[in-house]
């Protein structure tokens, strides 16, 4: 038993020490014409101890997110919550087919903590005229709609030995696991017109 409980006890130091940022996305789908189909990007963990320049999640910096996606097939819709969990002084910029999420600490001495984790929801309507199919939102390329030229990534702020400043960042331009963000778009549902459902019935009868 003794043995057993040292054997856990490495195994659980180990994955400790080489804890990593973990990219996930979800999945959803919707009719042509649909409103609302969310779709969610996920960020969770801190940085692998044996990558000192991976940017540390509990004391971020900066960051950028990218997002882009097929104008014909969507549009984003309400922007109230997209970015709940982040600083309100995020900047939203917003063009057909993308989005661009940036937020800076200018100070270098007031980073926030993005250690436990971060979801970011977006809402799209689908058009009515939009291709039947899977439709992806890509994320972490560079968008070609920001200044900033940066991949989707997190960057904090440490010092070496000597004092100089380091920036350290964790840059990404897919999933780390699972699948990517997808919306399926399926046929809307034949629904009766006004007035047909009785006639229908009388000429069952």
């Amino acid at each position: 038993q003794l043995f057993a409980g040292c054997v856990l006890a490495c195994m659980l130091l180990l994955t400790q020490a080489h804890a990593a940022v973990v990219v996930t996305a979800t999945q959803n789908s919707g009719a042509r014409g649909d409103t609302g189909v969310g779709v969610s990007l996920n960020i969770a963990g801190n940085r692998d101890s044996n990558s000192p320049l991976s940017a540390d999640t509990a004391a971020i910096s900066s960051f950028t997110f990218n997002f882009l996606w097929d104008s014909s097939v969507l549009t984003l819709g309400s922007d109230a919550n997209i970015a709940t969990a982040l600083p309100p002084e995020t900047v939203l910029t917003k063009a057909s087919g993308s989005l661009v999420l940036d937020w800076s600490d200018s100070t270098f001495v007031t980073p926030i903590d993005l250690s436990g984790g971060f979801q970011i929801h977006l809402l799209f309507n689908i058009l009515g005229n939009a291709p039947l199919g899977n439709t992806f939102v890509r994320f972490g390329e560079v968008n070609p709609n920001s200044g900033s030229g940066f991949k989707s990534g997190l960057f904090s702020v440490d010092f070496d030995d000597q004092g100089n400043l380091l920036t350290p960042s964790f840059e990404y331009v897919d999933v780390t696991e699972g699948q990517q963000m997808r919306i399926t778009v399926t046929a809307p549902q034949n629904v009766p017109e006004p007035g047909s459902l009785p006639l229908m019935l009388l000429c069952l009868a």
